[in-house]
């Protein structure tokens, strides 16, 4: 399982849902968020959440990491937070986050559970409140979500209002050596896979790391943009056979210092590029 800080590619699946999750257990993601949120209807949540510990399930055993967007508001976030207690859960989203205290309730949800988050940043109020989010120790990681984000600005997701804020997420999450995901664009039109790539490429050029999809169709858009680059892999490539050949825990190669951590990253760039 590829871990959360070289997630790349992730897919949107209405928790309930057990036709498209199988599909989407088929496309590889890196990661699947099961979706108690907005993809769920009111009279369907609770359906969702009876079901949402076997499929965190089926998740993990492909090998496919799973995360869980609960809902923003008591009672329904409680209540998200007791059904996803489950080993495999690799993360739980935050939706609407614009405040600290926002993931600290939460995070009282969770009482003694250890549960990174990530922190969807879908209003103008959580700007100014970004770094603090970002710097936050039970965040992991930050998103941008385009269509709330310019909702409430009454402008399109695919404008320079929504860039500014992709540029604004991922330099908070960037100085809080976390990972973003997100582009200036919408998710919807999954039709329209050259104005998705088109977004994709101008995420990735303002810090983005990669990307939500809500069909599987748009997966192979995100991994060829956000895929390493040649150089990347060949110096990857490098670093794990010297490591597998020397007999230190840190050693120097072509001037640089090399540890458990490096050769970590650089076999998260190997599996990045296999996939």
């Amino acid at each position: 399982m590829i871990p959360l800080s070289a997630w790349q590619s992730l897919l949107f699946v209405p928790a309930h849902d057990e036709k498209r999750l199988a599909s989407a257990i088929k496309h590889e993601p890196d990661a699947i968020i099961l979706d108690l949120e907005d993809g769920v209807g009111a009279d369907t949540k609770p359906v969702a959440r009876a079901l949402l510990a076997k499929h965190i399930a089926q998740v993990a055993a492909a090998g496919i990491g799973v995360v869980v967007r609960v809902n923003s508001n008591d009672p329904d976030l409680s209540a998200d937070i007791r059904a996803a207690d489950h080993i495999d859960l690799s993360a739980i989203m935050i939706p609407k986050c614009d405040s600290l205290q926002k993931l600290h309730v939460a995070v009282r949800h969770l009482g003694h559970r250890v549960v990174p988050m990530i922190a969807l940043i879908e209003s103008p109020t959580a700007l100014p409140r970004l770094f603090d989010i970002a710097a936050d120790p039970h965040v992991a990681a930050l998103m941008f979500g385009p269509e709330d984000y310019a909702a409430s600005l009454g402008v399109s997701p695919g404008g320079e209002a929504a860039a500014f804020a992709v540029a604004h997420v991922a330099a908070a999450a960037a100085g809080a050596a976390k990972t973003a995901w997100g582009i200036p664009g919408s998710l919807g039109n999954f039709t329209d896979l050259e104005q998705f790539r088109a977004d994709l490429e101008r995420g990735a050029a303002l810090g983005m790391k990669g990307a939500a999809a809500i069909h599987p169709a748009q997966l192979p858009i995100i991994r060829s943009t956000f895929a390493p680059s040649t150089q990347a892999i060949e110096k990857a490539r490098g670093i794990v056979e010297a490591a597998a050949e020397s007999n230190s825990a840190a050693f120097k190669l072509d001037g640089q210092m090399i540890d458990a951590a490096v050769v970590a990253q650089a076999q998260n760039v190997l599996k990045r590029a296999k996939r």
